[in-house]
């Protein structure tokens, strides 16, 4: 299966170029979606969760790389694609994989395409590896230790309602009712679950263990969990938690 690709560019002869450059790349691409502006681009990365994104600068009404005002995760590799070298800058500092100048010089292509399926197999092979080691913790209930201000603490998995970002800290809110402040961000908390758990990530800022959901807001978005606590939904969020609810 190839790199799920999308194309963002106003000018059609741009875009079939790069089309045509794709097809004969030795890398297995699978264009899933073309876009012409940015609004319409930002609707086609959420329904395709695409891995890699070609990405013009110029475009009609806001520019390429104000995409990060848009999406709450950049979780898939951008390669800009503009005539106007003067936007190098600019695409480095949204974390772009690379910065291509029109008209696109056919190896320049390869070798971004290549870093990021480097990227892909990285991610791929992170993921096995956690399997296997979830797959190897025997079959109790969950823990995770809670590295508190001199001290760990040792909680259950299921007593923890949510965990809220703070900046570089997180938030952690237990059943009980004490809230700890902790060193580690979301992403770490994730990475660290069992294969099997309750925890949804219901926003950039929360993630919300879903055993512990007592009311639903769907038109304002919130979820009010155990303890009367008031957890955030994205609107990108929103189909994914419902479906989840099923």
């Amino acid at each position: 299966m190839g790199l799920r690709t999308i194309i963002v560019d106003d000018e059609l002869d741009g875009t079939e170029v790069l089309k045509i450059l794709l097809a004969k790349s030795k890398f297995e691409i699978d264009l899933v979606g073309v876009a012409t502006n940015l609004k319409d681009a930002i609707k086609l990365i959420n329904e395709e969760q695409p891995q890699l994104v070609f990405l013009d600068v110029e475009m009609p009404g806001e520019r390429g790389y104000e995409i990060v005002n848009h999406l709450e995760e950049i979780n898939f590799s951008i390669v800009f694609v503009t005539a106007y070298d003067e936007y190098a800058m600019k695409a480095f500092e949204v974390n772009a994989i690379d910065y291509l100048l029109k008209p696109i010089n056919r190896m320049r292509l390869q070798e971004a395409i290549e870093r990021v399926s480097k990227i892909e197999l990285e991610k791929e092979n992170k993921n096995k590896y956690l399997e296997l080691i979830n797959s190897l913790k025997p079959n109790k209930q969950a823990k995770v230790i809670l590295n508190e201000v001199g001290k760990k603490r040792v909680v259950n998995l299921e007593d923890i309602i949510a965990i809220q970002a703070q900046g570089p800290y997180s938030k952690v809110y237990l059943l009980g009712g004490d809230v700890i402040m902790i060193s580690k961000n979301l992403g770490s908390f994730e990475d660290e679950f069992p294969e099997k758990h309750t925890f949804f990530r219901s926003h950039k800022s929360w993630l919300i263990n879903t055993n512990c959901i007592d009311f639903y807001q769907k038109s304002k978005g919130e979820i009010l969990m155990a303890n009367n606590l008031l957890a955030k939904l994205s609107k990108y969020k929103k189909a994914e938690f419902e479906k989840s609810l099923l």
